[in-house]
């Protein structure tokens, strides 16, 4: 009988595969193709490996500043429970678009599956400094699943901009850095 394989290091870097496990890198190159096929007028749209990663970075560097943003309105709420309001409020407070911040809940279904999991976005939230202790409830969970997809989109939308200006169809690693700097 084999035993499994385990790393020298504890926590999230304990499992094998990509550091971000909890963000779906199917997930965010679905979002992210959606977006940029969206601006490119056409459902032929290449996402290689390295761009997907690049989009996945963004998007944790994103949740990351929703997480303090969040921590500290709920401090000075003196609250423990994360609600719709305060996910818009912080979203806002980061300076995210005005249409990442008005996305709507995404509710996950049997039939019709979320690209990115509102169990993952929670971790990945606790990870960049929410504490631990935080509750939320399921329509606040809906609200933070719409705003990470949003986001996701509106990155692969700027990216296939400047796709499209460069005349391809292959968006690459360097168009969504141009984006984040925009």
């Amino acid at each position: 009988m084999s035993a499994k394989k385990k790393s020298k290091e504890g926590g999230s870097s304990r499992r094998k595969g990509s550091k971000r496990a909890d963000l779906s890198h199917a997930g965010v190159k679905k979002l992210a193709s959606a977006g940029a096929a969206e601006s490119l007028g056409s459902t032929k749209v290449r996402f290689g490996k390295s761009a997907t990663d690049a989009v996945t970075d963004s998007l944790q560097d994103f949740l990351e500043e929703l997480a303090l943003m969040l921590q500290r309105l709920l401090k000075t709420a003196k609250r423990k429970t994360i609600t719709v309001k305060l996910v818009k409020e912080a979203c806002e407070l980061i300076g995210a678009p005005k249409k990442v911040c008005n996305a709507g809940r995404v509710k996950s279904t049997r039939k019709n599956r979320s690209s990115l999991s509102s169990a993952g976005i929670l971790r990945q939230l606790k990870a960049s400094g929410l504490s631990k202790d935080v509750r939320s409830g399921g329509e606040s969970k809906e609200k933070l699943v719409g705003v990470a997809e949003a986001y996701v989109k509106h990155i692969g939308h700027s990216a296939g901009c400047v796709t499209k200006a460069a005349k391809r169809k292959t968006v690459m690693t360097r168009d969504i850095e141009v984006t984040n700097c925009i």
